[in-house]
């Protein structure tokens, strides 16, 4: 799909409207125990406790609902929608950099049709996760030393270490993340997901667009950004060419 390729290594993008009831069902494919938080959203407490606690184990399915709260959802001056993220909990480290977290929008009430799409003035959405991947502190950390890295006798030294960090765009190095294409005269909705540990905190340009910044309903314009959070940017596209 021309519209998700973008997404990489996150989950799939999706858009709830403030009052919906959101019910996921969540099957575990990997090898250790995971499940799904919905950021900023409201579920029971027994549920919450579960996913920090136990997770669901490899091969079994959980459905779990929760309730979007107006708490959750634009504020009056804000966007139509912003943006939230969802990710495993049950360790978030490692989890986290082993891909599993995913972005969703949450939107005023009428700003979606039946199919879930924006009726407003957007063309097109990007879903972008910019984070330093920490190899070392993933699950599958053993498994790919034990088979890229097998003469290496010491995993713990700090030339090693270092290199096993990874600056990426959703999961994708050196600027090969693909399908990030806008047409001129479009207007680009960016919903931005920061992730990982302390040292994976990116700041963004946009060269040559102009980024229109909401700050509590205070409109900027501005070309860096940094993101600690997730949020929404909205992209006027002016200049035709090829941008990195």
């Amino acid at each position: 799909d021309e519209r998700s390729i973008h997404l990489g290594t996150l989950g799939p993008m999706f858009h709830v409207e403030v009052n919906d009831e959101v019910e996921v069902v969540f099957k575990n494919m990997a090898d250790e125990p995971h499940t799904i938080t919905l950021r900023n959203l409201m579920g029971e407490c027994f549920m919450v406790r579960e996913q920090n606690e136990e997770g669901v184990a490899p091969g079994q399915r959980k459905t779990y609902t929760w309730y979007v709260p107006e708490s959750a959802g634009p504020a009056a001056r804000d966007p139509n929608c912003v943006a939230r993220s969802y990710e495993s909990t049950t360790n978030p480290i490692m989890d986290s950099n082993a891909g599993l977290l995913g972005a969703f929008a949450v939107c005023r009430q009428g700003t979606l049709d039946e199919d879930g799409n924006r009726r407003d003035d957007n063309t097109r959405e990007f879903a972008v996760n910019f984070q330093t991947i920490d190899e070392n502190e993933s699950h599958h950390s053993r498994e790919n030393f034990k088979k890229f890295a097998r003469r290496r006798k010491d995993v713990n030294d700090p030339e090693f270490v270092e290199s096993n960090m990874m600056h990426a765009v959703n999961g994708k190095i050196f600027f090969n993340t693909p399908g990030l294409n806008m047409t001129v005269g479009s207007c680009t909705y960016w919903y931005s997901v920061q992730s990982g540990g302390e040292d994976s905190l990116n700041p963004q340009k946009y060269h040559g667009h102009p980024v229109m910044y909401n700050t509590n309903g205070l409109i900027s314009r501005r070309s860096v950004v940094v993101s600690g959070r997730s949020e929404e940017r909205r992209v006027g596209k002016e200049c035709r060419s090829r941008w990195s």
